[in-house]
C-alpha cells in the first residue's frame, strides 16, 4: 500500500481487498486505509448492500471494498447504504 500511496490519492480507485492472510484476520487493514483517506466497507449479500467496515467484524468476512473521501462522501449520501 505505502508504495502506490500518491496514485491512490491521485485517482481515487475504488479497492477490493482480502483481509484475511493465512487464516488470520488483520483488522489493522481497516486502519492503514484510513491514513490514506480511504473508508472500508462490507459487502452484506444477502441484502445486496455495502455497510461501514468497523474495527472488528462479522466472521467469515474475508474481503472488502475501500473507497476514497469524494467517492465515500457520494456513496454515504446513497438511501441505500446502511451506517451501521
Amino acid at each position: 500500500m505505502n508504495g502506490a500511496a500518491e496514485t491512490l490519492k491521485t485517482h481515487s480507485p475504488i479497492v477490493l481487498f482480502e483481509i484475511c492472510h493465512a487464516g488470520k484476520i488483520e483488522w489493522g487493514l481497516i486502519s492503514s486505509w484510513r491514513v490514506l483517506g480511504y473508508s472500508c466497507y462490507r459487502l452484506i449479500p444477502a441484502l445486496n448492500l455495502l455497510v461501514p467496515a468497523k474495527a472488528e467484524g462479522p466472521r467469515g468476512q474475508t474481503s472488502m471494498a475501500a473507497l476514497h473521501a469524494p467517492i465515500d462522501h457520494a456513496l454515504m449520501a446513497d438511501p441505500f447504504l446502511l451506517n451501521l
